[in-house]
């Protein structure tokens, strides 16, 4: 099993809501993204989101 070597996420913010996708690379060059999301622009959103990219699979 490869180890994920990189993991990145691309935020479009605006003043109503945050759309996101979430990518990793693992240490064989294997790229995942996921499906494009979005949320509200609030604080508990935002928390949300923050828990969401440090888990290491990407599936819900």
């Amino acid at each position: 099993m490869s180890e994920i070597s990189i993991k990145t996420i691309r935020i479009d913010v605006s003043l109503k809501k945050l759309d996101f996708c979430i990518g990793q690379l693992d240490s064989e060059r294997n790229i995942e993204l996921s499906k494009p999301s979005s949320c509200l622009n609030n604080l508990s959103r935002y928390n949300i989101l923050q828990k969401i990219t440090r888990n290491d699979n990407l599936k819900d």
